[in-house]
């Protein structure tokens, strides 16, 4: 088989990895929605979090051409037990429904660790063409650990046989799961979403303004992820400047957005400020963390271009929030000639900490006397690990802090980061 092949790795903000996209049937000129449906080509996505996204589909009619071609399912089976690859696992978007129930079976008998990439994309094959079938199969013979593990397989599966069916089958889910547990659900939410969207814009767009935030979750990843897909930017771009304007148009625009700037910022920068001239701080950080990564000055430039003159202290430190870190003599002599204040002095410092203390001292000096003590702590700290030999009582002279004082700081700073870990 060519490298061209059936799955999408999809990574959503989970910490789990799922097979989300398939290429679901061989026929080309099946209806969306249909177990036939063929995905939209894609290219290789960065996601939220650093996470890759590999799709790479094949062509409509090619299945000749794949790995299994005519071989036995025994065979496919014997390159699972081993582990398979990339194209072995391909090779299960191939299967029959009947054939995915075998395979299923089949890797349910090997020893553990069952190979669970296998798993979910065994089902979500069978969910594409049967889905009430592969979860009534799912209950009664994976445990409770696996049904959550594959669930997100599942339900990309089932969304491009009958979407309605699958986005019921979760709303009925998530109000019979205890609010203590409903975050492993919502993982699984942007896996449905994106399938869905794939094959209907416009319908998830609808689901997604009927699924409220809650909690540290909101709806609108799976759909703006496929605007990282030059053959689906222009149509869900336009489907989401269409929303009203208020928390959740901004929400799937800043989803949008940011999967854009994960393959290329450039374009999604120059998008938004032709699109939306006026800063928005969420909008503009959304861009500006992936663009800050793939070219440092590059980002920066644009962001205190878009930002008000009363923002300019914001928008220098974060135009350096991930620069400061790789390159802090870079991102120093960017921000000396935008003009630093408080808050990005304060982040050159943590940055310069671990690497040349005498250089974190000058920035911290820089900190205005009254703000100093909020961040001397954590600056202490950092050089003090990097450097167990470091007396912190060097610097009480320099920032007329008495030696009780900046221990006390650095205790308070211990705690409170004990505390966010």
């Amino acid at each position: 088989m060519s490298q061209r092949t059936f799955i999408i790795v999809l990574c959503l903000l989970a910490p789990t990895a799922w097979w989300a996209g398939w290429r679901l049937g061989v026929s080309s000129t099946a209806g969306a929605g249909t177990p036939g449906s063929v995905l939209a080509r894609p290219a290789s996505v960065k996601m939220p979090g650093a996470v890759s996204v590999s799709a790479d589909y094949a062509e409509a009619g090619k299945v000749e051409r794949s790995w299994r071609g005519g071989r036995p399912l025994a065979e496919l089976q014997a390159k699972l037990a081993e582990g398979g690859d990339a194209q072995v696992l391909a090779a299960l978007g191939e299967l029959t429904a009947d054939e995915a129930r075998e395979t299923l079976e089949f890797l349910l008998k090997l020893p553990p660790p069952q190979p669970e990439g296998a798993l979910a994309a065994a089902v979500a094959r069978w969910a594409a063409l049967d889905g009430p079938s592969a979860l009534g199969w799912m209950t009664a013979h994976l445990t409770p650990g696996q049904r959550e593990r594959v669930r997100g397989a599942f339900l990309s599966g089932w969304a491009a046989q009958d979407a309605g069916e699958a986005l019921a089958w979760y709303r009925a889910e998530w109000s019979q799961t205890p609010a203590t547990t409903r975050y492993k659900l919502e993982q699984d939410w942007n896996a449905l979403i994106y399938s869905m969207a794939l094959r209907n814009p416009a319908a998830a767009v609808q689901a997604c303004l009927t699924e409220a935030d809650h909690g540290t979750f909101h709806p609108w990843w799976g759909l703006g992820s496929l605007v990282a897909q030059d053959d689906k930017r222009e149509e869900v771009l336009r489907l989401i400047s269409a929303l009203p304007e208020g928390k959740p148009g901004k929400a799937a625009l800043s989803s949008a957005l940011g999967a854009w700037a994960g393959v290329d910022p450039a374009a999604a920068a120059a998008w938004l400020t032709a699109n939306r001239p006026a800063p928005d701080q969420e909008l503009d950080w959304s861009i500006a963390e992936r663009f800050s990564r793939a070219d440092p000055h590059a980002a920066a430039d644009w962001v205190l271009a878009r930002a008000g003159e009363k923002d300019r202290d914001k928008a220098v430190s974060m135009a350096i929030s991930y620069w400061s870190f790789r390159d802090p003599a870079a991102a120093s002599a960017w921000a000396e000639g935008a003009g630093v204040a408080a808050e990005a002095a304060s982040m050159l410092a943590g940055a310069w900490a671990p690497k040349d203390p005498a250089k974190a001292l000058s920035w911290v000096l820089r900190v205005e006397e009254s703000r100093r003590p909020q961040i001397i702590g954590g600056v202490l700290n950092s050089i003090a690990k990097k450097d167990p030999k470091f007396d912190p009582a060097t610097w009480s002279a320099p920032t007329g802090l008495p030696v009780e004082k900046l221990q006390a700081l650095m205790k308070s700073a211990e705690r409170e980061w004990g505390l966010m870990r």
